[in-house]
């Protein structure tokens, strides 16, 4: 029994593969099964990248709505600040031209 490769045995293998004398007689299946599970490994890679990519696109368009809806909420409230000034001044001018009716006052 040998426990050492012979110097054909070492170079007989191409390069990237394993040399022939540490093959076992199953290693074929092996190797397919190897293969087949980088391939599974690349592909789900590839899937996760994607969905980050599309993940952060989606977050930038959250981000810009947000600061929409900040700019509408501050606008509005600029509208309603508006609105009770100027429903304000109406009622005070109504009285006064109320008033100045009953006493029979020019306006």
């Amino acid at each position: 029994m040998r426990f050492f490769p012979t110097s054909e045995e070492k170079h007989s293998s191409k390069p990237g593969e394993s040399p022939t004398f540490f093959r076992t007689p199953n290693a074929e299946p092996l190797e397919q099964k190897l293969a087949a599970l980088r391939a599974e490994a690349d592909a789900a890679i590839a899937r996760a990248e994607e969905a980050e990519a599309k993940n952060k696109k989606l977050e930038q368009a959250l981000l810009e709505k947000e600061q929409e809806i900040k700019s509408k909420d501050h606008r509005l409230d600029d509208v309603e600040g508006k609105y009770e000034e100027a429903s304000t001044q109406l009622k005070e001018t109504t009285e006064r031209c109320v008033g100045c009716s009953r006493l029979g006052t020019p306006r």
